[in-house]
């Protein structure tokens, strides 16, 4: 009965996981780079935590509406 939940819990656990990794992921690749100011630093940095947040959220349903869908027409 439980089991109908467990896609569901994982993929939260998932994007929790990932999220904290993909953060620091984009301090790192921020830290990297050669920025002359400080502003410039800060929205190199939320850029890149913006787009690895959406791509984490949305990559379930990106993968469910465009490649699950096929394979269960065929």
């Amino acid at each position: 009965m439980y089991l109908k939940y467990l896609p569901s819990v994982f993929n939260t656990l998932a994007i929790g996981v990932f999220g904290t990794i993909y953060k620091k992921v984009a301090i790192y690749l921020a830290d990297k780079e050669n920025h002359r100011q400080g502003p410039d630093y800060e929205d190199s940095v939320i850029n890149k935590i913006y787009t690895f947040q959406f791509i984490n959220a949305y990559i379930s349903n990106y993968i469910y509406a465009f490649w699950l869908r096929d394979f269960s027409q065929t």
